[in-house]
C-alpha cells in the first residue's frame, strides 16, 4: 500500500495449499449438502 495516495500496488501473497484446502472443503461440504437434499426428495 502506498503511504500517500492509499493506492494497493502489486499482488497479495497467496498459499496455495490453503487455497487447495479451502476448496476442497467447500466442494465437500456442497456436495454433501446436494446428496442430503436429493436423499430428502428420495423419500418423500
Amino acid at each position: 500500500m502506498n503511504g500517500q495516495t492509499g493506492k494497493l500496488v502489486g499482488d497479495l501473497p497467496m498459499d496455495k495449499g490453503a487455497y487447495n484446502k479451502y476448496f476442497a472443503g467447500t466442494l465437500a461440504i456442497g456436495a454433501a449438502a446436494v446428496f442430503a437434499l436429493h436423499y430428502l426428495f428420495w423419500l418423500l
